[in-house]
């Protein structure tokens, strides 16, 4: 019984994993937030709340390079995908991190909504694909010179 539960959690893990992308941004780490962050405000969606991973680690006592998450959606968008399939919730709102890696590169790591509708069935592709052409502009102007 546990091998079946390891190997379903497995299984699990790679399927998320594929539901996300990962831009390299020219800029650094506090322009790229920044620009993330002021492009979700300029379009007037809500956030829900950021996280600094990097400040959590300090305040107990280990290390870790910058890296923060923005948790961000239009409640009505995220209805529509729910109401077809509630498992959905498990990913909503959504979520972009901005971290930097060893090497000073900024990385933008968001979900790969289509991949993800995908993995739940969900068939309102107007919804999909308007939400994943929001998330590749707002990341590609927030992580590329203009």
């Amino acid at each position: 019984m546990k091998i079946i539960k390891l190997i379903l959690s497995m299984f699990i893990i790679v399927n998320m994993a594929n539901a996300m992308d990962i831009i390299k941004s020219k800029y650094d780490f506090d322009t790229t937030y920044k620009n993330i962050k002021n492009t979700i405000v300029q379009k007037n969606i809500p956030i829900f709340a950021e996280f600094d991973h990097a400040k959590n680690a300090e305040e107990v006592g280990l290390e870790l390079n910058p890296t923060s998450v923005i948790v961000f959606g239009n409640p009505k968008v995220g209805t529509f995908l729910m109401q077809e399939n509630q498992s959905i919730a498990i990913h909503l709102p959504l979520r972009i991190s901005v971290w930097k890696d060893a090497k000073n590169n900024v990385f933008v790591t968001y979900t790969d909504i289509k991949d993800l509708a995908k993995q739940y069935n969900i068939k309102n592709t107007k919804v999909v694909d308007n939400v994943d052409n929001l998330l590749k502009e707002m990341v590609r102007s927030s992580t590329q010179e203009k």
